[in-house]
């Protein structure tokens, strides 16, 4: 593209699970959990991950998706509340392009159920090479995948 534009957006997710905080807290703080959910596409292969989960401490995650496209995941952890919160940002590419910058505010409260996963994007897009929704859309993916590894992961 040879026009410079952003976009910006904003969407709030929220989940139930019925575990503890703890449990679900862990399933983003743990790399071996996380590794087993965090796809955002049926049938993507994770090709690398590296993670240092603490304020300050960075996460790379490359992907292979179904169509060949090298997906990565590129953030910065900024504030980590074991249990209650963590805040990051990221950035998103797909093959050499560059899509998107986010900052991204999670929040795990206690409930009837077990755990409310409230989940925030804020989200600048660069030069057109995505929209809200088809985030949106995979975030949710990987919330649905998330909420399998915490059901097979817990003693029924």
């Amino acid at each position: 593209m040879t026009d410079a534009f952003t976009a910006h957006g904003q969407f709030t997710i929220e989940r139930e699970f019925p575990v503890a905080p703890r449990k679900v807290f862990r399933a983003w703080a743990d790399p071996l959990a996380k590794r087993q959910w965090m796809t955002c596409e049926p049938g993507m292969e994770v090709l690398a991950h590296r993670m240092d989960f603490r304020a300050g401490g960075e996460e790379t995650i490359d992907v292979r998706g179904v169509d060949g496209a090298l997906h990565r995941f590129q953030g910065r952890y900024y504030d980590i509340v074991p249990d209650r919160r963590i805040v990051y940002t990221f950035g998103m590419h797909v093959d050499a392009a560059h899509l998107s910058v986010s900052l991204a505010t999670l929040r795990f409260e206690a409930s009837a159920l077990g755990t409310r996963m409230i989940f925030t994007e804020q989200v600048v897009f660069l030069d057109g090479h995505q929209q809200l929704d088809e985030r949106r859309l995979g975030t949710e993916v990987g919330f649905d995948h998330l909420a399998l590894y915490l059901h097979q992961s817990s003693p029924q």
